[in-house]
């Protein structure tokens, strides 16, 4: 069953938002346009309806955010001296939001500067400095940096392992993105033996059903389907997909990644049909919750076209590697050395923050 607040901190960058603003103000804008959608949001959240509640929240809330976290950041940066970790917490969430809207230079900048403030005020080994490693770790993960995010996770890692003890739930995530970065570098046999060994705590601490769970064995999978044992990759797909409709909703962007995960593998099979039904699910996912022009939707078109140009439809695929060439060189434009290849769930997204 949904839990209520796993619920809401799934959606805890908004609450994020509004939080720092009333610290910062005293007092909360008025008339902010996503205010309407929280609305009603909340009256579908009391019945019940989670999947159709999370959509709500989403709308439009990206444009909206930004100008209230630049004023928290602005007011906390004017603040005395002792409210630097608010400053730190405000450019995390500041950088997360501009993940989540494709400018991955702006992030960078961001994350860099709260570590080094965390580092300045906490020390280097400080649990607060290991968020602000696994953030800057994600972002190179997704720029294609494989080398440094692996840095950035071992580190990250070191630091949980020490003040949080192995078993807990940052540490997972630190392993998950480490194994990532390791597959990505050619090291698989690190790389499973990272995913197990996270499999094997799941199962001692929250169970064989938990989303968390469901995020490791769609990672694993795809180790394995790079591997060529497709058949194994296959039933791992298969457990992990439900498992993420049923918490996370039909519409969830990490539903997607997996949906793209599955739809490959049914490509490298010739199962052409059902690729393309896997492909154009995800892809009217990611459109609707990422944006027609976010980085990693010009990942999925590739991959659409690759089935496209197979299948004897050359038209159909020209336009759409025209439309991701025009994704990234957009994202060029913002920075460079941007690649997005995004199959795997590399921080599962809020679905790593939703452990009780």
């Amino acid at each position: 069953m949904h839990s209520d607040k796993r619920f809401w901190r799934k959606h805890r960058l908004t609450a994020m938002v509004l939080c720092l603003l009333c610290r910062s103000t005293g007092e909360l804008a008025q008339d902010i346009p996503w205010q309407k959608s929280v609305e009603e949001g909340n009256k579908l959240r009391g019945q019940g309806r989670y999947a159709e509640a999370e959509l709500l929240y989403d709308q439009g809330r990206y444009a909206d955010m930004e100008p209230l976290l630049q004023r928290s950041l602005a007011i906390n940066q004017k603040a005395r001296e002792s409210d630097v970790l608010g400053s730190a917490v405000t450019m995390d969430n500041l950088g997360e939001l501009y993940i989540a809207q494709g400018q991955y230079g702006k992030a960078e900048s961001l994350f860099r500067r709260a570590l080094s403030l965390r580092e300045k005020s906490l020390g280097n080994d400080h649990p607060d400095v290991a968020t602000s490693l696994s953030h800057w770790a994600t972002l190179c993960f997704l720029e294609g940096n494989y080398a440094e995010a692996e840095s950035l996770h071992r580190r990250a890692l070191s630091i949980r392992k020490k003040a949080l003890g192995p078993e807990h739930h940052e540490v997972t995530f630190s392993m998950n993105g480490l194994a990532l970065a390791c597959q990505r570098r050619g090291r698989l046999t690190e790389a499973e033996s990272l995913f197990l060994e996270i499999i094997a705590i799941l199962e001692k601490t929250v169970g064989i059903e938990h989303i968390e769970m469901a995020a490791v064995l769609n990672n694993l999978a795809y180790l394995r389907q790079s591997q060529h044992r497709n058949n194994e990759a296959l039933v791992l797909y298969q457990r992990a997909l439900p498992m993420m409709e049923k918490t996370l909703g039909p519409k969830h962007p990490n539903v997607a990644m997996t949906l793209l995960n599955l739809a490959k593998l049914q490509l490298t099979e010739h199962h052409y049909a059902e690729a393309e039904a896997l492909y154009r699910r995800a892809l009217a996912i990611q459109e609707k919750s990422l944006g027609a022009d976010h980085p990693i939707l010009a990942d999925t078109l590739k991959a659409y076209a690759l089935l496209l140009r197979e299948t004897k439809r050359k038209p159909e695929a020209a336009v759409l590697n025209t439309r991701a060439k025009d994704i990234l060189a957009k994202l060029a434009a913002q920075s460079t050395n941007q690649i997005v290849d995004v199959r795997e769930l590399e921080s599962a997204g809020e679905a790593w923050k939703e452990r009780k």
